[in-house]
């Protein structure tokens, strides 16, 4: 019996299919936003990694690894935002809205932020406590402190920032789904 009145509820409110393109679309504009501006730190901390890693020249490097960070968050941003927008129109059964949507998403940025930043460190403290093996693990990694630092953080924070994204798609599902169910009732 309270299940029928909670689908008389769900019923009740109108499909709303023009949140769905707008959402994705949303994701999509954040996963670039996120590469740009993880890049626009990691092209200012080591150029001397993209020089080795993407084979760029001077004197453009930091302007390439900020565009590079936009392609590369967008690419992401499509995926997330595929995975994310099928799945929240299944959770609210197409009457889901942009807002409601984009408030979950905001929740999950800060993760992959936080992510990104685990790595880059966990990385340098690898780098140094794993020493000869991190020289064979890691492309031309620098001997010397500073450069290797450097280096570490870019590398380790790239891959934070992607295992943030796989953790924040997993994140927002639930909040979604959790916060979805609690408005439905």
């Amino acid at each position: 019996m309270n299940t029928e009145i909670l689908d008389a509820q769900e019923n009740k409110k109108p499909l709303n299919p023009f949140a769905f393109p707008l959402i994705a679309l949303s994701i999509i504009l954040v996963g670039g936003f996120i590469g740009a501006s993880t890049n626009v730190v990691n092209g200012w901390i080591s150029e001397a990694y993209f020089m080795e890693i993407m084979r760029w020249e001077p004197p453009s490097i930091w302007e390439r690894a900020v565009f590079q960070g936009i392609l590369e968050g967008t690419v992401y941003g499509i995926i997330f935002s595929i995975i994310y927008t099928i799945t929240f129109a299944v959770i609210s059964r197409g009457r889901g809205t942009w807002r409601f949507a984009i408030y979950q998403i905001l929740k999950t940025i800060p993760i992959i932020y936080i992510c990104w930043a685990i790595g880059g460190v966990l990385t340098i403290i690898l780098s140094f406590i794993f020493y000869e093996p991190f020289n064979e693990i890691i492309f031309k990694l620098p001997n010397t402190a500073l450069p290797r630092i450097k280096y570490a953080w870019v590398g380790g924070s790239i891959w934070g920032g992607m295992i943030g994204g796989v953790v924040g798609v997993v994140y927002s599902i639930v909040i979604t789904s959790k916060n979805w169910h609690r408005l439905d009732s």
